[in-house]
């Protein structure tokens, strides 16, 4: 809920396009964010999910080793 807020994109939008609102994402098997997660973030992904994410690794090593401890299968939009 309110992902898109701060781009003008209200939740009825996402609702209106048929998607399903929910209040936790971060147990999803597949993780789609624009920006890269907070190490929080990262902890809160179930072991063995997918991650689609800016990352810029080189400057992120302990979300890079967070990912991995996790066994995260992250595909970084920037590298």
């Amino acid at each position: 809920r309110g992902a898109g807020a701060a781009s003008s994109y209200p939740d009825e939008a996402y609702v209106a396009a048929g998607a399903t609102l929910v209040d936790d994402a971060w147990g999803a098997e597949l993780v789609v964010k624009v920006l890269p997660p907070s190490l929080d973030e990262a902890a809160r992904l179930t072991p063995g999910a997918r991650l689609v994410s800016l990352l810029h690794p080189a400057e992120n090593a302990d979300l890079v080793q967070r990912l991995k401890e996790r066994h995260i299968t992250a595909w970084a939009l920037d590298a």
